[in-house]
């Protein structure tokens, strides 16, 4: 394995305490080790090089790291922190169904102006109108895949009504924040929107 081909490994700016061995092979043949309780790796590469446009590439590893006297101080995340969990409030038991075909609109829209952090368990909660949140607005989703916004709009079976007047210029977001500058204290789960079977993305 360690010459196959499909073998890429490439890790930078890591920081390691109490790890002897950073990186060793299936076999155990071959390590990368530092002798010290604090260091940090700068740069490890294995696979596939090219030391320059047109030379022949080939399979080797980089090992790039240096010694510390104390771990850094932590990095502070920029994804805002989640409010305690005893104030999140639960979609389905505000009415929301989650079902994938239920309007839940009406509720989701109650919800969020009666609750800051709103969670919502797996499901796919259809709206038909743009959710607008307040400025300390939470949505907690359990998963990106399994818990989605939809924003649907129902078909019209006439062609000469294909789109409805409110579509013709641009589709409307499944979600609003309250403003631009709110962007970063509202936390929005993947909110998907549907026009008429393709995704439309919301803002």
């Amino acid at each position: 394995m360690e010459k196959s081909l499909r073998n890429e490994i490439n890790l930078e700016g890591i920081t390691c305490s109490n790890v002897p061995v950073f990186r060793r092979d299936a076999r155990q043949r071959k390590k990368f080790r530092r002798a010290v309780t604090i260091y940090a790796v700068k740069k490890f590469s294995h696979g596939l090089d090219f030391a320059d446009i047109g030379t022949v590439s080939e399979i080797e590893t980089h090992f790039d790291a240096e010694p510390l006297a104390a771990m850094p101080e932590p990095i502070a995340s920029d994804v805002a922190s989640l409010p305690p969990c005893d104030t999140w409030v639960n979609a389905l038991d505000l009415g929301a169904k989650g079902d994938g075909q239920t309007d839940d609109t009406a509720s989701l829209q109650n919800a969020i102006a009666k609750h800051q952090a709103i969670y919502f368990p797996s499901g796919f909660y259809i709206v038909r109108d743009t959710l607008k949140l307040q400025p300390d607005s939470v949505l907690i989703g359990l998963h990106a895949g399994a818990t989605q916004i939809i924003y649907r709009i129902t078909r019209l079976r006439s062609p000469a009504l294909a789109i409805p007047k409110h579509c013709s210029k641009r589709p409307k977001a499944a979600v609003m924040l309250s403003s631009a500058s709110d962007f970063i204290r509202a936390e929005i789960i993947a909110a998907r929107s549907r026009h008429f079977g393709k995704p439309v993305p919301s803002r």
